[in-house]
């Protein structure tokens, strides 16, 4: 009998443990969480109201350096020529969140030109852009709906 109660006593201690434990995770940061960037950019593009394009990994790679050595990323930009809306989203680790943030500085750059003399109204919404780190990824946004995005971006 003592034993019985020995072992029903364990299995209590055990799923008193199991059940504590599970609320246990590692600070934010260093797990981060899993999108579907793809779905997420479709996602911003819906609350912009604009139609959009995926850019081609050799394109991204040939007008905004991007490539393999930057992780894993996306890029849309607007449909149509006169509208500068567009978003990359780009999965970093810990070695090149660094290096992720200057590469998107550097497609800001890219942009800033472009839309200087072409679009001086759409000049202005690149000039308003974001960058977000919401570890493991970097956000950069160009955008009349800048704080419904931000929004989207907080709630993952």
């Amino acid at each position: 009998m003592v034993n019985m109660a020995n072992r029903v006593l364990a299995a209590a201690v055990v799923l008193v443990l199991v059940i504590a434990l599970s609320g246990c995770k590692k600070p934010e940061e260093e797990t981060g969480f899993t999108i579907d960037m793809y779905q997420v950019a479709e996602e911003f593009f819906a609350e912009m109201g604009s139609s959009h394009v995926r850019v081609a990994d050799g394109i991204a790679a040939e007008i905004y350096g991007l490539d393999g050595e930057y992780g894993e990323f996306v890029i849309y930009q607007a449909g149509a020529e006169t509208n500068a809306d567009m978003v990359v989203i780009i999965k970093t680790t810990g070695d090149n969140v660094f290096l992720n943030r200057e590469a998107l500085e550097a497609i800001q750059k890219i942009n800033l030109a472009k839309w200087e003399t072409y679009l001086p109204l759409e000049y202005a919404k690149v000039e308003n852009y974001m960058i977000i780190n919401k570890y493991p990824y970097l956000f950069y946004v160009i955008s009349d709906v800048q704080d419904e995005i931000r929004n989207i971006i907080e709630n993952y």
